[in-house]
């Protein structure tokens, strides 16, 4: 049987361990058919578990450390997670882990993540195909917290910014308050303690036909306000009858203020 070697690893010759993990990754391709990418280069070094946790979820979980590999006189190419920029203190490393444990633990967050929870069930069954949606729409879900605190802190609300934090938390992940305050975000999101997220690398698409109408709608990022006429917005302007500007009446807390002006009418 000819197979082709997507292990991202290189091949194994006759090396037995090289083998046996070429073995395991078979298997698990056949399990979860919906995993096509490689696998990162140090994933032969993983625990089986780590391994299977991967691409049962899409790639989206991986190991927050594995076991580093043998020794060896040829230079090591830059890691993945490398990234310029000092490493966080101590104090910033949990001020801004506070910020993101009180977004997932919002009750508007954690209602949504319920709910994507139900709907998909069969999530942790092998080979399933509620495993990938679940990821797939999780992603962007944990997003909407990410985008809001990561700009505080010089990174970008995305999910380069999230790999681009966890890079620059190494030294202070060390501490054990560092360390606590991680495995409670991760709890919260209902990922294993030491899970660290890295979603699977996908080409930018601008949009997404699904004919099944099943496409993740994840809500806004600020709570919505109503009007007394039943309308809602994140904010609600009236137009000043001397000046003709228009005047902020109401306003999502958090929501960037708005400047709308125009000059009255010239008289005569």
């Amino acid at each position: 049987k000819k197979t082709t070697d997507r292990s991202g690893g290189g091949g194994g010759g006759h090396d037995p361990a090289a083998a046996d993990f070429e073995r395991r990754v078979e298997d698990l391709r056949e399990r979860y058919p919906g995993f096509e990418q490689p696998l990162p280069a140090d994933a032969r070094h993983w625990a089986p578990e780590d391994l299977e946790n991967y691409v049962e979820s899409g790639g989206f979980i991986k190991p927050k450390a594995s076991l580093p590999p043998k020794a060896s006189s040829k230079p090591q190419a830059p890691r993945e997670d490398a990234v310029d920029g000092p490493q966080f203190a101590v104090a910033d490393a949990l001020k801004l882990q506070d910020q993101l444990y009180d977004g997932f633990k919002a009750k508007d967050f954690q209602d949504r993540l319920h709910r994507l929870q139900a709907a998909h069930p069969q999530r942790k069954q092998r080979g399933h195909t509620d495993g990938a949606r679940f990821f797939e729409a999780f992603e962007t879900l944990a997003l909407t917290v990410y985008s809001r605190v990561l700009p505080r802190y010089g990174l970008l609300g995305d999910w380069d910014g999230v790999q681009d934090m966890h890079a620059r938390m190494t030294a202070a992940m060390k501490h054990p308050k560092v360390k606590k305050k991680q495995e409670e975000i991760n709890l919260l999101l209902g990922l294993p303690r030491d899970a660290v997220l890295r979603p699977t690398k996908k080409a930018e698409e601008a949009f997404v036909f699904r004919p099944n109408r099943d496409g993740d709608v994840p809500g806004y990022l600020l709570p919505l306000l109503v009007d007394d006429d039943g309308d809602w917005a994140h904010e609600f302007l009236v137009e000043d009858p001397v000046t003709g500007n228009l005047r902020i009446t109401r306003s999502t807390k958090g929501c960037v203020a708005t400047k709308i002006s125009r000059q009255p009418p010239k008289r005569g």
